[in-house]
């Protein structure tokens, strides 16, 4: 009798259908048929009372036959109880029927005597309580519904820092276009060679258009070719300066973060983000 004695009816009718799969008697029926009875259950109660009195060849004087027998006279009429449905929210909270903890709300019926029940529903510190009056043979449905918290947590994640973070990729990228810059230059300057053959090889054939041509050519790679220097060495100048600047500089300042909130229920999770200046 310990489960019974210490934990919910719920899990103790549990425990005892396990016990009863490898082993069966009077004591373990009894169980069973009490449990039943607290959770009202009369039917499988009347069940397992009848177990009592009728599997094991027990005298009438026997504890368990007078307590079985006294019991399942107390529910003969249990086919004209109240068939009440409690639909609980959330469904893992937990329900008392006149201040007795049953557990988790039942999905089938419960079975009430014609009367008045006290029917409270617990859960993450937060109670609902309803006053349920039933006559015989009625059926009828109550909902018992707790609010659900809203678990609100705000992190801060700091934002970038005004210093040598952004510098840095600000000056390396400098440097990196003046790489590809220069070497466009040297491109350019080449092609301007090339063309500047050719100009020599079309006087030498006579050709005058195809003088005039290269000529062009020679021109217009000598302007890219200064361009693309010019570009290059002032991006690689920029970013030097940067990196100096970088290196002098002794404390860095951190911009607006990043709020980032995350709101929680049992049933779903969203998130939240926000900028701080």
């Amino acid at each position: 009798m310990q489960v019974y004695n210490t934990e919910t009816l719920d899990r103790a009718l549990v425990a005892y259908l396990e016990v009863r799969a490898k082993f069966s008697g009077p004591e373990v029926d009894y169980s069973l048929a009490r449990v039943y009875h607290k959770l009202y259950q009369c039917e499988d109660a009347q069940t397992f009372y009848l177990f009592v009195m009728n599997l094991y060849d027990l005298p009438e004087d026997h504890d368990f036959f007078a307590k079985a027998a006294n019991h399942y006279g107390s529910i003969l009429n249990c086919d004209t109880y109240a068939r009440v449905t409690v639909e609980c929210q959330p469904a893992t909270a937990n329900l008392s029927i006149n201040g007795e903890p049953v557990g988790q709300c039942l999905s089938r019926p419960y079975r009430f005597p014609e009367g008045t029940y006290i029917l409270r529903l617990d859960a993450n510190g937060e109670t609902s309580e309803e006053s349920v009056r039933v006559s015989a043979s009625q059926e009828k449905t109550v909902s018992l519904k707790i609010e659900e918290k809203v678990v609100e947590k705000i992190v801060e994640v700091p934002g970038p820092a005004v210093g040598s973070t952004q510098t840095n990729w600000l000056a390396w990228g400098l440097i990196g276009g003046s790489a590809l810059s220069l070497t466009a230059s040297g491109l350019f300057n080449a092609a301007g060679y090339s063309a500047l053959v050719d100009v020599q090889k079309a006087a030498d054939r006579g050709d005058a258009s195809g003088r005039l041509s290269a000529e062009d050519d020679v021109s217009s790679n000598q302007m890219l070719t200064g361009i693309t220097l010019g570009l290059g060495i002032a991006a690689a100048g920029t970013g030097a300066v940067l990196l100096i600047l970088d290196g002098m500089q002794e404390e860095e300042t951190p911009s607006g973060g990043i709020e980032v909130g995350f709101c929680a229920t049992p049933e779903n999770a969203s998130l939240m983000f926000g900028t701080t200046f």
